[in-house]
């Protein structure tokens, strides 16, 4: 990848239906998590391999994954990853998959010329700016002072209203969100302004305010990412249910018969830690499919709904 930017001026982009270029270099020991953040900040990145020396002094590279939640949960539940920063660098969002009909693409006249707007607006952006000239010309776009105190404001309201009962996991991520959403509010605002040269014009409090709005929502996508009882719990949580299911021991279907059975024996059946045994049946729990009732020992009391077996998770 490295070698990749540097005979292509330093700057690519991507977009994967498998998330190959995720799990090829994020998820690779041998890779440098630190690579990603020189990326995602465009500050120079050096290294050298034997006698091989690589230079770079303004890298970007920009990604946009499908991947399915098991793939995932290893970016975000990586130690090394998370602890380096280059996990918050991705904005997660978790497709419902019971809603499809809500996000289901469809075609009228109104999304047509959308699309053509779209398309034409493209095009004239990369007349602008795209080029193989690694001395580029490189353009500040700056926020006038009303787009500025929303992003001071939100920045505040993350870290007073959602850090402090957050898992220490998910810090990082939010501790930036405010950044992504200027981001995204320069990608807005060549949408409003629909110029050729829309670094001339200021980023305006309206492009700012929908960036802001966007980052809100992705605030609960970002919280199930990192929470261990969320989006790392969903394998072992399909794992357990899967496993009540298949039940055909006399005891254990004794037990479950009368609507309860415990975690040690939840444990015992999936050989499942206990800790991720109980982030497991919490994230169950969410769904009404269980009810844990702590009696003040090892192993709680996890009571089952009667109509489990019929529901299955993606």
């Amino acid at each position: 990848m490295i070698i990749y930017l540097q005979e292509q001026c330093e700057a690519c982009g991507a977009i994967t239906a498998e998330g190959d270029i995720l799990t090829a270099l994020l998820l690779d020991r041998k890779v440098d998590p630190s690579f990603f953040n020189k990326l995602h900040t465009q500050e120079p990145y050096y290294l050298k391999t034997g006698t091989k020396e690589i230079k770079l002094q303004s890298p970007s590279f920009s990604m946009v994954n499908f991947i399915q939640p098991h793939l995932a949960s290893r970016l975000y539940i990586s130690e090394k990853l998370n602890g380096s920063g280059a996990s918050a660098r991705f904005l997660p969002f978790f497709f419902p998959l019971s809603n499809t009909s809500l996000y289901r693409y469809q075609e009228n006249t109104t999304s047509r010329k959308n699309i053509t707007l779209f398309q034409s607006l493209i095009k004239s952006l990369m007349k602008t700016y795209y080029t193989q000239d690694l001395n580029k010309l490189k353009y500040q776009v700056y926020l006038n002072e009303n787009a500025k105190q929303l992003v001071y404001n939100f920045e505040k309201d993350i870290k007073q209203n959602h850090l402090f009962y957050l898992p220490k996991e998910v810090h990082p991520a939010l501790s930036k969100l405010h950044g992504h959403a200027v981001r995204l509010a320069w990608c807005i605002h060549v949408l409003y302004v629909q110029n050729d040269l829309p670094h001339n014009y200021p980023i305006q409090e309206a492009a700012m305010q929908d960036a802001i709005s966007l980052c809100y929502v992705l605030l609960e996508h970002i919280k199930y990412a990192y929470n261990p009882a969320g989006l790392q719990a969903h394998d072992n949580a399909v794992k357990i249910l899967e496993n009540l299911k298949n039940i055909n021991c006399s005891i254990d279907n004794e037990i479950l018969h009368h609507g309860w059975i415990d975690s040690r024996t939840i444990q015992q059946r999936t050989h499942i830690k206990a800790k991720d045994v109980g982030n497991a049946l919490s994230y169950l729990e969410k769904y009404n499919l269980v009810r844990i009732v702590d009696n003040g020992k090892a192993k709680n009391i996890v009571v089952v709904h009667p109509h489990f077996n019929k529901f299955k998770f993606d």
